[in-house]
């Protein structure tokens, strides 16, 4: 059994591995992460990332708002679920008050690649309701 960490902050990161028990986490917008090893774990923070895991037995989360991700059979997938508040919140930041930002997380989504109509090698993103639905490359 091999093992390969990588983590980044970079905005628009590209990490892949193709060996198994990999551990891959991008912090930054736009991030892709791939992983062809089975017990692989993928994470991504950031907004409109991109999750792919092809080894069986292996576990994809993107805490980032409008992110996607597909996975081999049996993969555990999680995404979240923000709901657009037009009000936003206000705090202060370097002596300024801002606006925050009008997209709240709301809840966590999982599932499994295999089970409840979720298809191997399939993207999947939220819909408004926090439901998984198919979308495009």
């Amino acid at each position: 059994m091999q093992n390969e960490n990588t983590i980044t902050s970079e905005d628009f990161s590209q990490l892949a591995s193709e060996v198994d028990n990999s551990k891959l986490v991008a912090l930054g917008f736009f991030s892709q992460l791939s992983a062809k090893g089975e017990y692989s774990k993928l994470m991504a923070a950031g907004k409109y990332s991109s999750l792919v895991a092809e080894g069986r037995y292996s576990v994809a989360i993107s805490s980032g708002r409008g992110s996607r991700v597909k996975g081999a059979e049996g993969t555990l997938i999680a995404l979240t679920h923000y709901k657009y508040d037009d009000k936003g919140d206000e705090f202060m930041l370097y002596g300024k008050m801002i606006k925050g930002n009008k997209y709240t997380p709301r809840k966590i989504v999982t599932g499994k690649i295999g089970e409840e109509g979720l298809l191997p090698d399939t993207w999947y993103t939220l819909n408004e309701k926090g439901e998984f639905v198919e979308c495009n490359d």
